[in-house]
């Protein structure tokens, strides 16, 4: 029956026992996930957000991963859909958004510019349309002592649901603590350009399906479209998926400064991300100095 309404309203379907094997997994799942709430099974991994153009870490993106007992860890698109569905999506986004900022608070500062690195957090459809979203955003940045211009939280197009103009004041509450905000997977959704014009929104991510058409002759409308239609509003745009050099040269020819992916860095645990980046720029400064010593040495040869 639910796979006859889930197809098209008036359909139908013939019992196959298969329907009956994901019945059953998806009970076992929901809880599992219910558990894993009350446990905090769940751990946070970083990805880093690159400047294309210097090759430099500008931040990293938080994501949500189930370590379950006696099981491989989880990757969110395994869940997070019926988390969802069940409302429990709202704890998992909490337990995020708290860990992350406690965690990036402990993160290096890039030497050669005093800058902090910026941290990107993913809200839920649920989350962003409670109440007490701005509530539990200003206690995450109060109980970690992260400054409220680094955080950058993300939102989905289909996440604004219909009630734009609800989401428009929620998310005009949250500028006013002094985060950021982004639109994630841009140009999947259907967000109405009218619509996006009046939203406090700073970055516009694009999504991986229109980078991975950034190689050989393609020209690859949409992602030069989203580039251009956030300079016009001006505003930042970070592409998600990258993987190849190449794509990373079209990007930057099209305008676009950040990106994320493969071909940086995949996901890791804070220790290794923290590890990563003192380690990245120790480099940076091994190679500056050397960079300065040498310009001393031509000038005195001179």
């Amino acid at each position: 029956m639910y796979a006859a309404k889930y197809e098209h309203k008036g359909g139908w379907r013939f019992f196959e026992p298969a329907m009956l094997t994901a019945v059953v997994r998806r009970h076992r799942l929901r809880a599992a996930l219910a558990d894993a709430v009350a446990r905090s099974e769940f751990a946070v991994f970083y990805q880093p957000i690159v400047d294309l153009l210097a090759g430099s870490v500008h931040g990293a993106e938080a994501l949500v991963r189930w370590r379950r007992p006696g099981a491989a860890i989880t990757s969110p698109g395994d869940f997070i859909p019926l988390a969802e569905e069940t409302g429990l999506v709202v704890e998992i986004d909490r337990f995020v958004l708290d860990t992350a900022c406690r965690e990036a608070v402990r993160w290096p500062v890039d030497p050669s510019d005093g800058r902090p690195l910026s941290l990107h957090v993913n809200l839920s459809a649920r989350h962003l349309h409670r109440p007490d979203l701005v509530d539990d955003v200003a206690r995450a940045l109060c109980d970690s002592g992260l400054r409220p211009d680094r955080l950058t939280l993300e939102i989905t197009e289909s996440g604004l649901g219909h009630d734009h103009e609800g989401a428009i004041d929620r998310l005009g509450e949250l500028v006013r603590l002094g985060v950021h905000l982004a639109i994630d997977d841009f140009g999947t959704g259907y967000s109405s350009l009218a619509y996006l014009r009046r939203m406090p929104v700073d970055v516009l991510k694009i999504d991986k399906a229109f980078i991975g058409e950034l190689t050989g002759a393609v020209v690859a409308p949409l992602a030069q479209a989203v580039i251009a239609l956030a300079a016009a509003l001006g505003m930042e745009t970070v592409a998600e998926g990258i993987e190849e050099p190449e794509q990373v040269e079209r990007l930057l020819a099209l305008g676009c400064r950040y990106g994320q992916g493969y071909h940086y860095g995949r996901p890791m645990p804070a220790e290794q991300m923290t590890e990563s980046l003192c380690i990245g720029f120790e480099a940076a400064g091994a190679a500056d100095s050397s960079f300065q010593a040498d310009r001393a040495s031509a000038a005195v040869r001179g």
